[in-house]
């Protein structure tokens, strides 16, 4: 299913929280809806499955103006952040609910109900489980019976509000691909807020960037990264360093920004800027390196990602110095000067 955001405003009092959000999802694609807390992301998400209602504008399900359906005929299905699934049903009856709580013109006699709720509890590795309660399952387990209720109603879109925000990390990985891969097989139009930067990068088809209520920035991930429109979308997506230059060809000086990985470090040269390590952390198969500047020309912190195979081939250690140099950079003095 498409939705189309047309121009959506909304405010809790004096405080706006969505200031003309527009774009277009298309059927079948999984948008992240990424930001810091209070960006607007869960009003947002909520407003589309009809849980709250827009001060201004409209959303469309493919060309239709939502407000004049029932939060039943959008069929969307909602997983929560604490999943909130009913401590006194079974898995099978927390699945089946939203199947039993239709009128009934248009319920399914129990038999059909309970294949359709077997065949979801068996898509989602859930079948021997079908008679504990929740308060007997792991995280994981509550995120896949919220995940199979959910799609119960055959929904023509599913929204996720940070699902996976309480599972540990193996967890966590595990069932974002369980869920992307779903989604691709079933069709499913999929929006997912997060505040998770991995999290987006890894399962979005695109990412709407949102900051204090309006789109910063929308596209695919890999493009988000590689081409950030401002400050906020490069610092988002990434470590960043914020250095002041003299900007040769425009003359001017200014400030330039340049992610972790793309600075560049060497044993110390003579003439060359250089930086003292501050701090060593390991993190996978990247080490983060913290340093402090000595230079005339600028002091202060810088971070760079070095690959490990390169770090463990430098001996370096914390309290030494070393030379640096930039690979990459975003200028955006031009934005800066209009927002101030």
């Amino acid at each position: 299913m498409r939705i189309s955001l047309r121009q959506i405003e909304k405010a809790f009092g004096t405080t706006p929280v969505l200031r003309g959000v527009s774009c277009e999802i298309e059927p079948g694609e999984f948008v992240t809806l990424l930001g810091p807390s209070g960006c607007g992301k869960t009003t947002l998400l909520r407003i589309i499955a009809g849980l709250e209602h827009a001060d201004h504008g409209s959303v469309l399900f493919d060309g239709f103006d939502a407000a004049q359906w029932t939060i039943q005929e959008r069929r969307v299905g909602f997983v929560f952040q604490h999943y909130a699934l009913f401590p006194h049903l079974s898995v099978f009856d927390n699945v089946a609910f939203g199947l039993r709580m239709r009128s009934r013109r248009s319920r399914m006699p129990e038999g059909k109900i309970a294949k359709r709720v077997h065949d979801l509890l068996g898509l989602v590795q859930l079948g021997p489980l079908a008679d504990r309660y929740p308060q007997q399952l792991s995280g994981g387990q509550k995120q896949r019976v919220a995940v199979a209720r959910a799609l119960a109603i055959e929904p023509r879109v599913l929204l996720l509000d940070e699902p996976f925000g309480a599972l540990d990390v193996h967890v966590r990985q595990d069932l974002r691909e369980q869920l992307r891969k779903l989604q691709k097989e079933l069709g499913i139009t999929c929006l997912l807020v997060t505040h998770d930067q991995d999290e987006a990068l890894a399962l979005s088809d695109r990412i709407m960037l949102l900051n204090q209520g309006v789109i910063e920035q929308i596209g695919q991930p890999d493009h988000l990264y590689r081409e950030p429109e401002s400050f906020f979308a490069m610092n988002y997506l990434g470590s960043v360093n914020e250095l002041p230059a003299r900007l040769v060809q425009k003359g001017r000086d200014g400030r330039i920004f340049v992610r972790a990985h793309d600075l560049e470090l060497f044993p110390a040269v003579s003439g060359s800027p250089q930086a003292a390590i501050t701090s060593v952390v390991p993190r996978g198969a990247v080490i983060q390196v913290d340093l402090e500047a000595i230079d005339p020309n600028f002091s202060g912190p810088l971070r760079a990602e070095i690959p490990r195979d390169r770090w463990d081939g430098f001996g370096w250690h914390r309290g030494q110095l070393v030379s640096w140099k930039i690979k990459a950079y975003k200028d955006f003095q031009r934005l800066a000067s209009q927002e101030s």
